[in-house]
């Protein structure tokens, strides 16, 4: 659940910074508005409306193995 947390707040926080940026072309900040709109609900844990649980639990089984082989070294 702390990935898909990280996976929300990360990007929602770089997107509106972009929105802010007033060197960023429209088209761009047309695209950030769309992310952050997705990013700022957390439906974690959901199942109703969590489509893409599969997904942040890939990431975490992902995430847990590359910390297991960077801890070897």
């Amino acid at each position: 659940m702390a990935i898909e947390i990280v996976g929300h707040v990360v990007p929602d926080r770089v997107f509106r910074i972009i929105l802010d940026s007033p060197d960023v072309p429209q088209w761009l900040k047309d695209q950030a508005e769309i992310i952050v709109v997705h990013m700022s609900i957390i439906d974690s844990g959901e199942e109703s409306v969590d489509s893409n649980r599969w997904f942040w639990d890939d990431i975490a089984l992902i995430a847990t193995v590359v910390n297991a082989i960077l801890a070897i070294f």
